[in-house]
């Protein structure tokens, strides 16, 4: 049986890029590489179209879907494999773009939808969360980025990492801002 080590953070912030350096200089580790602009462009949108907040519950329950059956299947292996998103991720997007007013029905499928990705989230050996720090590089699938969003997204992670290790055995690394550079 294979365990699941993972990185969490903001879009832009360069968890592919450290998923991939690892990879290089590890040779045992086995990637899991996430598809979330692929489960999206599937659905006929895409992280930069805002949509209702219910609608938004079914592309993250989608997404969130998608992901347990490619870590499901990494468990089913052997060794050690790493992927670039885990559910602190979907966690953290969707209550970033949580309005003000959600009806009763929406916070039912919000709660679920956490308790999920927090249940998932065990599957995880160690997580590493990669804070935003590197020079933003601009990607057509992926939702804007601005310092001041990043920021935003880190605030809202770092308390859904803070209720995690009540509820989660997954350890949870946050790394330094300043420990990170990428070529």
């Amino acid at each position: 049986m294979g365990y699941l080590v993972g990185f969490t953070g903001s879009h832009r912030v360069g968890k592919t890029a450290l998923m991939k350096a690892l990879l290089e200089s590890v040779p045992k580790l086995q990637a899991v590489q996430s598809d979330v602009a692929g489960v999206l462009a599937k659905r006929g949108t895409n992280a930069k179209i805002e949509v209702p907040f219910q609608e938004r519950l079914v592309h993250q329950r989608a997404i969130l879907d998608y992901h347990v059956g490619i870590w499901r299947k990494a468990l089913e292996g052997d060794g050690t494999f790493i992927t670039d998103r885990t559910p602190l991720c979907f966690i953290t997007y969707t209550l970033y773009d949580l309005p003000r007013n959600i009806t009763a029905h929406e916070e039912k499928l919000l709660n679920s939808y956490i308790e999920d990705c927090f249940e998932i989230l065990n599957w995880f050996k160690t997580v590493f969360l990669v804070q935003p720090g590197i020079p933003l590089i601009p990607a057509d699938t992926s939702a804007g980025a601005t310092y001041w969003s990043l920021e935003k997204f880190n605030s809202i992670l770092l308390d859904v990492v803070s209720k995690s290790t009540k509820v989660s055995s997954a350890t949870v690394n946050v790394l330094d801002r300043n420990l990170i550079v990428l070529k």
